[in-house]
């Protein structure tokens, strides 16, 4: 029988692909979407807490995104910008160039329907770092 991480591993996956479909066949503003949300944001944060991130980090992106999507419709700013702040986070932690276009992208979206056009226009018109490619393993 798998262990309690291991099965809060796969609650998480589920429940973010729970979230990607509902977004898709119900739309953003549904109550069992809204629900979804909840539910991976709880999942994800119970098991940072647990010191048992996702092992993923698409997974992680995926639901910050579709969290911040729900959030941006609906009309929740200051949740928006909470989730876009914690993409830069995520990108600046981990180096890479993907969470910070997006943390970038979202908030200036974010900051923009807030109406702090001077930030959000700063935002949009920043420029990626030029990309590296990893060294090669030889395989």
């Amino acid at each position: 029988m798998p262990s309690t991480s291991d099965l809060r591993r796969e609650q998480i996956i589920l429940q973010v692909a729970l979230l990607n479909t509902l977004m898709h066949v119900k739309g953003y503003g549904a109550p069992e979407t809204k629900a979804a949300v909840a539910q991976v944001r709880a999942l994800i944060e119970q098991a940072e807490r647990l010191g048992e991130p996702p092992d993923d980090p698409s997974l992680l992106l995926s639901a910050l995104f579709g969290q911040w999507i729900v959030n941006f419709i609906n009309f929740n700013g200051d949740v928006a910008r909470e989730l876009a702040a914690r993409f830069l986070a995520l990108g600046e932690k981990e180096g890479a160039a993907v969470p910070l276009m997006i943390g970038h992208r979202t908030m200036a979206s974010t900051l923009a329907f807030m109406g702090d056009l001077v930030e959000a226009l700063k935002r949009s018109t920043m420029k990626p770092s030029p990309f590296t490619a990893p060294p090669s393993t030889g395989d």
